[in-house]
């Protein structure tokens, strides 16, 4: 594969998201308008998106909102932390989770992640707690999922609160348990790349009423301040209807490419998935060799349009000031500078373009091997 010519152009509808020929989406997006409901403060797809989420969950209740990174805030807000008290988060994390700590009158606390599933560990978790701590927040990243009993058994014991972030990993499941439902209260986002998308979005989910009602309370200012539409729940109806045979398409996919790129994980390592569980792939995530391979492999790809991208920057150069920090940090650092992403909407066409993206990637990184690059440079 060292010919850089030997495949066709990338076909970018393979890029494409939301899919543009979406029957379901047209046909709920014309009923609102036909009942009026798009126009309305308090209508039935709002209501019943949140009845739908509840019963996929097996939780009493759900609340959505304007955005996944709100329905953090409003996470923290329900379980009613003390001011100033410490919340652990993962050092790499998605930027609005470490703002959303802030925003509440709280104080972040860094911990490392698993290098094989970019997800907390209970004992990284548990070294960090102090007097202060009040809670935690877990994300499932990239098709990683975090070991939510031994995290709930842990923070029970320790009596700390558990926000879980499930806004990459809707549908997901570990144990036979939907992700989002392990914690004190959980969260999803239906912005507009996610798995269920409605351009913004999002919602929580807890089977603790006194969350539910002081979520609701902290929302309330005179109406909803941070609603979710008619129009966006209409949505987002059947997509949640669909949502695991999709998710087994991805996952389906996902198994087929890292077999075709096996001889390749001394370069690039994928994520490492638990036998017990049932993924969801927003992402999935390679941690190359070093950042050379990293920024060749995402460079050469959006030049032509292909859906690789580099990781979250993380949260390790923070200053004092905004997070303590608890040890080296060091696979969150590797984990932002050599962490490759391939964004899910690929998952979802024709077998083919899972080999095309193989060949891609096989052929990128032979030429870095024919071209001399020292894997350990």
């Amino acid at each position: 594969m060292s010919d850089r010519d030997d495949l066709p152009p990338f076909d970018t509808r393979w890029n494409e998201w939301p899919r543009p020929d979406d029957e379901a989406i047209r046909e709920a997006l014309l009923r609102a308008h036909e009942d009026g409901s798009w126009g309305r403060y308090h209508g039935p797809n709002v209501e019943q998106l949140e009845a739908k989420l509840a019963a996929f969950h097996d939780v009493p209740a759900s609340l959505s909102c304007a955005s996944g990174t709100i329905a953090v805030q409003i996470a923290l807000r329900g379980l009613n932390l003390p001011d100033g008290s410490e919340v652990i988060l993962a050092a790499y994390d998605f930027p609005g989770n470490f703002r959303a700590i802030q925003d509440s009158g709280l104080f972040p606390v860094l911990v490392d992640i698993n290098p094989r599933t970019w997800c907390l560990d209970a004992e990284t978790v548990e070294a960090a707690i102090t007097e202060k701590t009040s809670a935690v927040i877990v994300s499932h990243l990239h098709g990683g999922i975090a070991d939510m009993p031994a995290i709930r058994e842990m923070a029970d014991r320790r009596g700390i609160a558990v926000v879980e972030d499930a806004c990459q990993a809707p549908g997901a499941k570990l144990h036979g348990k939907r992700l989002g439902t392990f914690g004190d209260v959980g969260v999803l986002s239906f912005g507009g790349s996610k798995l269920l998308t409605a351009g913004r979005g999002g919602a929580i989910m807890s089977e603790r009423t006194d969350v539910m009602q002081r979520a609701k309370i902290f929302c309330e200012r005179g109406n909803h301040a941070f609603p979710l539409s008619e129009l966006q729940a209409a949505v987002l109806i059947p997509q949640l209807e669909r949502l695991d045979e999709t998710n087994h398409t991805r996952h389906s996919r996902v198994q087929h490419l890292r077999k075709l790129l096996v001889s390749w994980e001394e370069y690039l390592s994928p994520i490492e998935l638990r036998a017990d569980s049932t993924p969801a792939f927003y992402k999935h995530a390679w941690l190359a060799k070093n950042q050379q391979v990293a920024k060749s492999l995402v460079g050469r790809s959006e030049a032509i349009d292909l859906p690789l991208d580099s990781g979250f920057r993380g949260f390790t150069k923070r200053p004092d000031s905004q997070a303590r920090k608890v040890g080296t940090l060091s696979s969150a650092r590797n984990a932002a500078s050599q962490t490759v992403i391939l964004h899910h909407p690929i998952l979802l066409h024709e077998i083919e373009a899972i080999e095309w993206i193989a060949q891609w990637i096989s052929r990128e990184l032979d030429a870095m091997v024919a071209g001399g690059f020292d894997a350990n440079s």
